[in-house]
């Protein structure tokens, strides 16, 4: 990858011969820790969810302990290295496919390790697509879809700058497909008439009013009138302002446009 700043967020926080243990506050490592253990929790009952405040005291510590448990570690409390991998495993795993020759694939590996924010656009997924920022300003969509395209692109040996440049914003990607020649940008007035012209790995966005690009994510199917997708920042319900990364099914209704990547 181009832009592998995710590393920042699977590397051990502080020195590796220091534990993260009760007592430590206020430099970093045990909201990394928290943020984890939130992370582990909206999928596992198994997994405690803490307060990210910074202080590791006791209730982290248990949560840890619970952590270890559950993955046959050691339950000592403490985050050591091995500890620290397995909480971080989805992360490794999602953004190193064995193999992935097709954009809609990659998309599908992505979806299978679930990726989250925690509450405001927040945590160590969004920073993972987001350049290391996260915030409430930091709607996501974009970014882990730049972010695929960047996985899947280094696979071929291209740099994304040079195809579709990476970025988090949808209306720069809407700029970019009708500016760009070996892109090819398909009003919504168009693709709701004929929306056979996508193929899977093809990108779309949804507008408002027609012309104002607000979410962008995968396709990986057409049915009839309905396009079946993979795309973050949103959930099952369907809400714009969502939470994960998810493969979803929306209905073809004048507010969508299609960008073919030609890749």
């Amino acid at each position: 990858m181009k832009y592998d700043h995710y590393i920042n967020e699977v590397t051990f926080p502080g020195p590796m011969d220091r534990p993260i243990r009760v007592g430590e506050k206020r430099t970093g490592r045990a909201k990394r820790v928290q943020e984890w253990l939130c992370v582990h929790n909206m999928w596992s009952e198994n997994i405690q969810k803490v307060s990210i405040d910074d202080w590791y005291g006791s209730g982290t510590e248990s949560a840890i302990k619970g952590f270890q448990i559950a993955h046959d570690l050691s339950p000592t409390g403490e985050v050591d290295r091995t500890t620290w991998e397995y909480l971080v495993a989805p992360l490794i795993l999602c953004m190193n496919p064995e193999c992935e020759n097709r954009i809609d694939s990659l998309a599908k590996h992505f979806a299978h390790y679930h990726p989250v924010e925690l509450k405001g656009n927040k945590g160590p997924w969004v920073r993972s697509f987001m350049k290391g920022q996260d915030g409430d300003w930091a709607a996501w969509c974009a970014g882990s879809v730049s972010t695929i395209l960047d996985v899947y692109l280094s696979e071929k040996g291209l740099d994304i700058d040079e195809v579709f440049p990476w970025t988090w914003s949808t209306v720069k990607m809407k700029e970019q497909a009708e500016n760009l020649s070996e892109i090819t940008y398909i009003s919504c007035r168009d693709f709701m008439a004929d929306t056979s012209v996508a193929v899977p790995g093809d990108l779309f966005l949804v507008e408002k009013n027609g012309n104002h690009p607000r979410h962008v994510g995968i396709i990986l199917g057409v049915d009839d009138e309905y396009i079946h997708t993979a795309e973050g920042n949103t959930n099952d319900e369907g809400s714009r302002e969502g939470y994960e990364f998810v493969i979803r099914r929306r209905k073809v209704n004048g507010v969508i446009s299609c960008i073919k990547l030609n890749m």
